[in-house]
């Protein structure tokens, strides 16, 4: 017996060190390739002999069973060793395999605003499971702290030409001045700022006045191109991020622009700033047969768990904010490792920390020197 515990004690040490040898590795090669060594067949392999090395040692050392501590920290690394192991993507295989589960480890579900999704789709866009209920995305948002600028900006989108002789529409802030002409990068126009009214409202179809009531600014813009001139305001709606000014009547010299010379002129934007976001949220109802049975709010560090399932604010449509990209997790295994992690936690607290104030208490109650 002395051997065998002897022969335990060296394995379990050979176990950690080459442990902590896995997570150098496995920090230093990235997620993907981490998560294809730790589910490789040598590695499952390891992580079968740690469980039974951590029950081998109830057999070993029999003081493990009655001392409290001992017993709730070797069951808690078992509970979370077996639990990480079967929400493994090997473990989904083997069971889709063997016992035809169609639950997957881990995919992605886009949903466009106002409309449901039930599928799990890979890296390819390629749908790999069917859930038996649905999220329909009734809202998407974005919160964004205060801007630091208080002026709206003033942006050009044109079309232009990269280096594989592809057109593509280019965006690119102005930096503008008041009185000052200049450039509108990727065209042949000028821009001068004749005025710039903090608020301001529509006087007539071309006009805009100071408005101390108005939530929105005004832009009195004064156009050159190839000797011809045109004054414009930049007014955005009430309630509008941004107001859209087409220079295809400047650069054609016409009123009258075909539609695809319109579609293709460069054009201004006087866009609202914005700051940094503060978060973003996904309002979602859940369905099961056309039948609506939960609702939920999808938010970073706040996921929706359904069906073994967790759902995560992966991505989102960050210019129109008209669809979300939720990060779909499976559950199978976590129930055993979150109450691994909180029996060894327990387990833990009681060896170092509880033990001593026990023995400790114990002795004045006892009177004991």
């Amino acid at each position: 017996m002395k051997q065998f515990r002897k022969a335990i004690l060296w394995t379990v040490l050979a176990a950690i060190f080459l442990l902590m040898v896995l997570s150098a590795i496995g920090a230093l090669i990235g997620v993907d390739k981490a998560r294809g060594l730790f589910n490789s067949p040598p590695t499952i392999a390891f992580w079968f002999l740690t469980i039974l090395l951590l029950a081998a040692g109830f057999a070993a050392f029999r003081r493990l069973i009655v001392a409290p501590a001992g017993l709730a920290m070797h069951l808690g690394a078992i509970l979370i060793i077996a639990g990480a192991m079967w929400g493994s993507g090997k473990a989904h295989e083997l069971r889709k395999a063997l016992l035809d589960d169609p639950k997957v480890q881990s995919g992605t579900m886009p949903i466009m605003e106002g409309q449901g999704e039930n599928n799990i789709y890979n890296s390819q866009h390629e749908a790999i499971a069917t859930l038996p209920f649905g999220l329909y995305l009734k809202d998407f948002s974005i919160d964004y702290h205060p801007p630091r600028e208080k002026e709206w900006m003033l942006i050009v989108v044109a079309p232009v030409v990269d280096q594989e002789g592809h057109v593509a529409l280019g965006q690119e802030r102005l930096d503008w001045k008041i009185g000052q002409e200049i450039q509108i990068a990727h065209t042949d126009v000028s821009v001068k700022v004749l005025q710039y009214l903090d608020r301001a409202r529509r006087t007539g179809p071309t006009g805009a006045a100071e408005d101390p009531s108005s939530q929105t600014p005004a832009m009195e813009l004064q156009l050159t191109h190839e000797g011809r001139t045109r004054h414009e305001w930049l007014l955005p709606e009430p309630g509008a991020q941004a107001a859209r000014l087409s220079l295809a009547p400047l650069v054609a010299g016409s009123a009258e622009v075909h539609s695809m010379e319109r579609m293709m002129a460069p054009k201004l934007y006087l866009v609202q700033p914005r700051g940094e976001i503060q978060s973003y949220k996904s309002d979602v109802t859940i369905f099961e047969d056309n039948r609506k049975v939960g609702e939920a709010v999808i938010e970073v560090n706040h996921p929706l768990h359904w069906g073994g399932y967790s759902f995560y604010q992966s991505s989102y449509d960050a210019e129109r904010e008209a669809y979300t990209v939720l990060s779909v997790v499976s559950d199978s295994g976590l129930m055993a490792v979150y109450l691994g992690m909180a029996i060894l936690s327990i387990g833990a607290f009681w060896r170092f920390w509880g033990e001593a104030v026990w023995g400790y208490t114990r002795k004045k109650m006892l009177n004991v020197k």
